[in-house]
C-alpha cells in the first residue's frame, strides 16, 4: 500500500513537471515571436505574422530550455519578462544555432 502511494506520488510530479515545461516553453516561444515581429516590424518589403516566426521560435524555446538549468528555467517561470545577461547570451547562441539549422534545411 505504502509502495502504491509513492507511485502515485511520482506520477503527479512528473505530470505537474511536464505541465509546467510546456507553460514554459509557450511563454518563451510567445515571448520570442513577439520580438521578432517588433524587430522586423520596419521592414517594409515584408508584412510578417506570428506564424512566420513559429519555425524559428520553436528551435530558440527548444534551444533555451535545453541549455538552461533548472534554477534558470524556475527563474524564467517566476518571471517572464525578465531578461538577464546569461538569457541573451543563451538566445545569442540559439540564433546561431537555429539560422544555420534553417540554412540546411533550405539548401
Amino acid at each position: 500500500m505504502y509502495t502504491l502511494k509513492k507511485i502515485a506520488f511520482l506520477i503527479l510530479i512528473l505530470i505537474s513537471s511536464q505541465s509546467f515545461s510546456g507553460e514554459l516553453a509557450d511563454t518563451l516561444q510567445k515571448a520570442c515571436t513577439t520580438q521578432q515581429l517588433k524587430d522586423h516590424k520596419g521592414m517594409k518589403s515584408n508584412s510578417f505574422t506570428d506564424e512566420d516566426f513559429d519555425e524559428y521560435c520553436k528551435c530558440e524555446t527548444d534551444f533555451v530550455l535545453d541549455k538552461a538549468t533548472e534554477a534558470q528555467r524556475d527563474l524564467i517561470s517566476k518571471k517572464p519578462t525578465y531578461n538577464p545577461q546569461w538569457l541573451r547570451q543563451l538566445k545569442s547562441k540559439a540564433i546561431n544555432n537555429c539560422v544555420k539549422q534553417e540554412f540546411k534545411k533550405t539548401t
